[in-house]
């Protein structure tokens, strides 16, 4: 945006898409006096900010001056078609391709390794049921800075043998298939991909309670809302889907119709007509 001041000048618009701002509800006290007073101010350079979720929708109707515009998408589009549902013929297949038993309660979470991804609240939470669901598999997809550090965790907890660390996985969308749970456990989220991700593949959702996640998450509904640090209700919610299959059913297919409206195919045509908005107000005023 600063880079565009120039030619700004001589009517070229400025669109900025926000993928979650760093001041939000909860958000430590540093990002509020960082970040938001440089969204103020850059707030002049922008014709059209968009965002992707209702949060940040309201808090940008707050930093635009006269004559910016605010628009918000539905994210920034899951593929649908890469992540399907499988049948249980085809999701058993992945498991063995994937070194899993044929009778493991898996829970996915494709994320990065690190403070705000929060995998230590997942971690306590397998911790609780090791004993519970002996056959509770929790995989990390991902590689990142704290990796060290949970897989310590995960072993004074005593659960090492419920936890693995996959690390980086080119075809996620097989460990996601093959799951049962699609968790997350992050603190600050502008929408949350990979729940989406197994929604789209019908797996219900369980994720910690933050803005990018009840925008895409009904308590109760498609999946459950936590909140952030209570790893004991976590533990509770996986608990009670593995004990009620029926209920995992019906959630997770209430989640592929939420995935479906936050498609790649409606993010394009979303975005489409906001930037075709202004090349046609580009084009009025040169003939005017």
């Amino acid at each position: 945006r600063l880079a565009a001041r120039q030619a700004r000048r001589h009517g070229t618009k400025v669109l900025y898409t926000a993928h979650g701002f760093h001041f939000c509800k909860g958000a430590p006290m540093k990002n509020w006096l960082l970040y938001y007073p440089v969204e103020k101010w850059l707030s002049a350079y922008t014709d059209c900010l968009i965002t992707i979720n209702e949060e940040d929708y309201k808090r940008a109707k707050g930093l635009q001056r006269p004559g910016g515009r605010t628009q918000k998408i539905h994210g920034i589009g899951v593929n649908t078609e890469r992540f399907r549902p499988v049948s249980p013929i085809e999701q058993q297949r992945l498991r063995e391709k994937h070194g899993f038993r044929e009778d493991d309660f898996i829970l996915v979470y494709p994320a990065e390794l690190n403070l705000n991804k929060n995998q230590k609240q997942l971690i306590e939470a397998a911790a609780l049921l090791k004993e519970k669901i002996p056959s509770l598999r929790l995989v990390f997809a991902g590689e990142g800075a704290m990796e060290q550090t949970y897989q310590t965790l995960a072993e004074k907890l005593g659960a090492s043998a419920n936890v693995c660390f996959y690390g980086f996985c080119s075809d996620i969308q097989e460990l996601i298939q093959l799951a049962d749970i699609s968790v997350a456990s992050s603190i600050r989220e502008g929408l949350g991909m990979n729940v989406l991700e197994g929604m789209a593949a019908e797996k219900p959702a369980i994720a910690t309670d933050n803005r990018g996640h009840r925008e895409i998450i009904r308590d109760g509904e498609n999946g459950f809302l936590i909140k952030i640090g209570d790893s004991a209700a976590f533990a509770r919610r996986i608990e009670q889907l593995y004990h009620k299959p029926e209920l995992c059913r019906k959630l997770g297919q209430e989640g592929r119709k939420t995935a479906l409206r936050f498609s790649e195919a409606r993010t394009v045509e979303e975005m489409a007509d906001i930037y075709s908005a202004y090349m046609d107000m580009d084009t009025k005023e040169k003939s005017v």
